[in-house]
């Protein structure tokens, strides 16, 4: 069985931006982690073993390397729950619901940090394009909106963890996020419809973040053994989960569900995941498991491999490159 790898180790680096957008850079010497200004900063995570690659990436004024290394640990052939399954549905309202009643949820912007990005952003507007004030503006714009995707990334792992301990067979339904969050703008000839609700429906899927909820429990499945499955979402939300009648007037809002057939009550997003739950013995249209090879894919060999946001990003913040096979202490 193959070897799992894992992201164990983010450094912050002191690049101090200078009043005419420049960086100062941190001189490290050849595989050496760089240091802040003040001195050495205590790594975020610490693990031994082999490294893959290094990533270097910058959020704002910040600059982080990341190192990607064989964390030792195997995917197990069999979960520890075998006979365990839920379904789980995602929505606007509650970011996850799953088939046993189980709602999760989190509010990744304070509404003095949402007032105060809208102030922001219509500041930015009025302000000429290329100005300094204006660069100023988009760094504590970038400073609120980091704050927010580091709070959904660190919901989406903590409820992927949760669900996979508990569920050997995880089910979804298969959305295309991407096709789903398009704009409805439309073009000059042919104007779309419904444009500002489309726009708001996007960015609550966005915040919310679907699928980086999927990706999580693809990458927690892989410690856990869970398989993750897609169905069909078609009519989960319109069909009862007791007699399988299909109306969309047994939703009645958007949490409460009505059969007007058999009369079953529910909430409209429990319905819902246990319809998933109950549709993968129907087949489901894609599933995952996790692969029975390196989840690092990276090069092993001798040759330098450099990964990131660019190579000019690495050289900016003086990383050298980490040769293939270089044992890491961090």
């Amino acid at each position: 069985m193959a070897f799992c790898a894992a992201l164990v180790a983010v450094v912050p680096l002191s690049c101090r931006e200078s009043d005419h957008g420049g960086a100062d850079r941190p001189q490290v010497g050849p595989g050496e982690a760089p240091e802040a200004r003040l001195g050495p900063v205590p790594l975020v995570a610490s693990a031994r073993g082999e490294v893959r690659s290094a990533t270097v990436t910058r959020q704002g004024r910040h600059w982080f390397v990341s190192f990607l290394v064989e964390d030792g640990k195997q995917t197990p052939e069999r979960h520890a729950m075998p006979s365990t399954a839920v379904g789980i549905d995602r929505g606007v309202k509650v970011a996850a619901t799953t088939s046993d009643g189980v709602f999760h949820d989190r509010v990744f912007a304070t509404p003095g940090e949402t007032a105060r990005l809208r102030r922001l952003q219509q500041k930015q507007a009025r302000q000429k394009k290329g100005s300094n004030r204006r660069k100023q503006t988009v760094a504590a714009i970038n400073t609120i909106t980091g704050r927010i995707r580091n709070r959904r990334t660190d919901f989406c792992a903590w409820t992927a963890n949760r669900i996979t301990e508990r569920a050997a067979l995880v089910v979804l339904e298969d959305l295309r996020t991407k096709n789903m969050t398009a704009s409805a703008a439309g073009t000059i000839e042919a104007p779309g419809r419904n444009v500002r609700a489309k726009a708001g429906l996007n960015r609550a899927i966005l915040d919310k973040g679907w699928h980086m909820l999927e990706l999580a429990l693809r990458n927690a499945a892989r410690y856990t053994g869970s398989n993750v499955v897609l169905v069909n979402p078609a009519y989960t939300s319109q069909t009862c989960n007791v007699c399988k009648h299909v109306d969309p007037k047994n939703r009645e809002s958007q949490a409460i569900f009505e059969c007007t057939a058999c009369g079953h009550t529910d909430h409209a997003d429990v319905n819902a995941a246990k319809n998933e739950h109950q549709g993968r013995r129907a087949g489901g249209l894609r599933a995952w498991r996790p692969r029975h090879r390196p989840v690092c894919e990276a090069p092993t060999t001798g040759q330098p491999h450099r990964t990131g946001r660019s190579p000019r990003a690495a050289r900016a913040a003086g990383i050298s490159a980490l040769q293939g096979g270089e044992e890491a202490n961090v």
